[in-house]
């Protein structure tokens, strides 16, 4: 990273670095909407799509801000896989909420792994309601 002083994400030639660069620099710019916003048009301009995607996943956590969240929608909400992910964190902050009353299993049946482990680890849900998605059993044998 060192490497980097003085030199603008974009000119750096390895997509691991400027991986480390966006995910790094996005709680230092996280309070600022002006430096959130080109935080977000240089990720969603970078050369390599994948390494742009990868990085936002890193962040969409469910601890990551709601200002996080809006900004990574509007730069990259287009691309199918961020647009998957936006919508499992909002199932995830509705499983979360104290109204859900309905179907653990049912609500994430159109998620990803990652949504299921989410749900099962950050919110107080019974061990024995995350069997049946697959999470907290131990892997098959072969």
């Amino acid at each position: 990273m060192s490497r980097l002083a003085g030199r603008g994400v974009e000119e750096a030639a390895d997509e691991h670095v400027r991986f480390e660069v966006f995910v790094g620099s996005m709680e230092r710019v996280a309070g600022d909407a002006e430096m959130l916003r080109l935080w977000g048009d240089l990720l969603a301009a970078d050369a390599d799509p994948v390494m742009a995607e990868s990085a936002a996943l890193r962040v969409l956590e469910p601890a990551a801000s709601a200002e996080v969240v809006a900004e990574i929608g509007r730069a990259l909400g287009d691309r199918a896989l961020i647009a998957h992910r936006l919508a499992e964190l909002d199932t995830l902050a509705e499983l979360s909420s104290d109204t859900f009353g309905g179907d653990l299993e049912a609500a994430l049946r159109n998620g990803s792994g990652w949504a299921a482990r989410e749900a099962c680890r950050t919110r107080t849900l019974a061990r024995s309601s995350c069997l049946p998605l697959g999470v907290g059993q131990p892997p098959p044998r072969t």
